[in-house]
């Protein structure tokens, strides 16, 4: 009883199935019916998509193109007036502005008017200053001479070995002594061989000259080695613009104080 209650709902559901493959089967044989027999609409379709998209590219090109060069046409004409009226100011405009110009001559004068207060601050400055050091200088002269002059008030007893050690003043003394000696025996050593230096220049003169096929009067060559040997201890004073600054240097730092002490 049970086995054909049980086989009663299969036979059911096996007649469900039945009919919807029958219906699979028909939507099978009208699908490949339908597309065995629109293939070539399909294919018209697809192609028709295509060439409608190339369509409207190209128009769109087409409109920016000439929206494109209407807008430049437009800009022409809005900017070029403005860039014309600039390159006709700048062309027949002035090149310098006379602000400028003011500006760089009241520099100049501004610069000017410093420079003579600053000389004249530091001509000041020159002259105290060049006052404080002769101040400091004639205070330890006196300083020096009062110590050399003043007995000390307390004696060093020195022993014989102290006594026979020679101090630093004596050593300078000595040595300043043997400078004065050695210098006055060069130029007593130089003054003794002028005659021989002169005669090897005329000689060297004279080969000079026959060297260069020139025949000199050894006379002439004597009158000139005399008046060069003459010349050559001569003071000279500088001359030139160097001469020209050392010497207002000299006039600027210089105390008025000291100008008739050293004219004197």
């Amino acid at each position: 009883m049970r086995l054909i209650l049980l086989r009663r709902p299969a036979h059911v559901v096996l007649g469900r199935l039945s009919q919807s493959s029958d219906v699979k089967e028909r939507v099978y044989e009208q699908s490949v019916a339908f597309f065995s027999t629109n293939e070539s609409v399909f294919t018209a379709l697809a192609a028709t998509f295509v060439s409608l998209g190339g369509l409207h590219e190209s128009t769109q090109t087409l409109e920016r193109m000439k929206q494109g060069m209407n807008e430049s046409i437009e800009t022409l004409a809005d900017v070029g007036d403005d860039v014309l009226m600039q390159g006709t100011r700048a062309g027949y405009g002035p090149s310098l502005r006379a602000e400028s110009v003011e500006k760089l001559v009241d520099a100049i004068a501004d610069y000017q008017h410093r420079t003579y207060e600053t000389t004249r601050e530091m001509r000041q400055l020159a002259t105290e200053n060049a006052d404080e050091i002769a101040r400091l200088v004639e205070a330890g002269k006196a300083r020096y001479s009062r110590l050399l002059h003043e007995e000390p008030k307390t004696r060093i007893v020195m022993s014989d070995r102290d006594m026979s050690r020679p101090g630093l003043e004596d050593s300078l003394v000595v040595m300043d002594i043997a400078d004065r000696m050695r210098r006055r025996a060069d130029t007593l050593d130089q003054a003794s061989d002028y005659d021989s230096r002169r005669r090897a220049l005329r000689e060297r003169l004279v080969q000079l000259y026959k060297a260069q096929g020139i025949a000199v009067d050894t006379d002439t060559l004597d009158s000139a080695i005399e008046q060069h040997m003459a010349r050559r201890l001569t003071y000279r004073p500088a001359r030139g613009l160097a001469a020209a600054l050392a010497r207002f240097y000299v006039r600027l730092v210089t105390p008025a104080a000291d100008v008739p002490r050293q004219e004197r």
